[in-house]
């Protein structure tokens, strides 16, 4: 095999453990804290990191993954009453599962301040573009960015214009 996955995968993910989770502090539940980072990715830049929460018992958690993302931007606020950004009761840490699991509108404000938070973690191609200052290979119809320690390649989609990472081989010209 070599390294043939390593140039055929979509994504390529590191993930670090973090600190312990206890039952009784922080999210209440046994666990640990992940943090992941992406390596590669044909749908967004490399190098973007996520934070993520996982229960030994249960597995992931999406609620307060998602929960800490939200916590992180600033859509949460309080110490022992929190209160989320667009709802208008409060609650407590430990009753954060419960409430998304019980409550419609919370979950709804929930789930609708996450996705946004979920949607400002991928780059805009255009803007992209400009930081990144990428070049355009008119021979090969890509964009190219040397900025790192890797060359970069980008093709744009005709319908929405956006760049999307493409894995290519181009061949020099010898002479």
């Amino acid at each position: 095999m070599g390294k043939a996955p390593l140039y055929l995968s979509n994504y390529l993910i590191k993930l670090e453990a973090g600190s312990k989770l206890k039952p009784d502090k922080k999210f209440y539940v046994k666990g640990f804290e992940i943090t992941g980072k992406f390596i590669k990715s044909r749908s967004t830049a490399a190098g973007v990191t996520f934070d993520s929460v996982f229960d030994q018992v249960n597995g992931y958690d999406n609620v307060l993954s998602n929960y800490q993302l939200l916590d992180d931007v600033g859509k949460i606020s309080g110490s022992a009453w929190k209160s989320l950004e667009g709802y208008e009761s409060s609650f407590r840490m430990n009753e954060v599962k419960e409430k998304y699991q019980e409550d419609k509108e919370f979950r709804k404000q929930f789930d609708k301040l996450a996705q946004q938070e979920l949607e400002n973690l991928i780059p805009d191609p255009k803007v992209l573009s400009q930081q990144k200052n990428l070049d355009y290979d008119e021979e090969n119809d890509l964009w190219v960015d040397n900025s790192g320690e890797e060359t970069v390649y980008y093709k744009e989609d005709e319908d929405t214009g956006e760049f999307i990472e493409v894995e290519v081989e181009i061949e020099e010209d010898s002479e």
